[in-house]
């Protein structure tokens, strides 16, 4: 469940990095897609789905979401950037807590499944979630 819930978010994120190419410069939209993304719900979906975190990490998953959400509407090709690159321009969004970039990763490193593959000489490599 936890996997295709990653890969539906993904395959959002592209889609509106798409269709938002003005996103990186305009304060006022940031501030619109975000409070979006909280009152659409799926911010709640997201926590509802795959649980609480340990309680002594502050970010939960809708957090990290939203997180690697903004790196790619900003222009950003990789989570580092978020340290790098755009950690003041998110801290001016209203209501959105902006992580590191090890806390994205590991964040999604705890929602990996394990990937069994199989391959049959002369044929496709298959793989399977365990």
């Amino acid at each position: 469940m936890e996997f295709l819930l990653l890969q539906y978010c993904m395959k959002a994120i592209k889609i509106i990095r798409m269709k938002n190419s003005f996103f990186n410069s305009c304060l006022p939209t940031r501030q619109v897609v975000f409070k979006s993304f909280k009152d659409s719900g799926l911010s709640d979906l997201i926590d509802k789905q795959l649980g609480k975190r340990v309680k002594t990490i502050g970010f939960s998953y809708s957090d990290i979401f939203a997180n690697h959400l903004a790196i790619y509407l900003n222009g950003g090709d990789c989570t580092e950037d978020v340290n790098d690159h755009l950690r003041e321009h998110l801290q001016n969004v209203r209501g959105m807590q902006v992580c590191s970039a090890d806390t994205i990763l590991r964040g999604f490193k705890e929602l990996a499944a394990e990937t069994l593959f199989l391959e049959k000489p002369g044929f496709y490599l298959h793989s399977f979630l365990l």
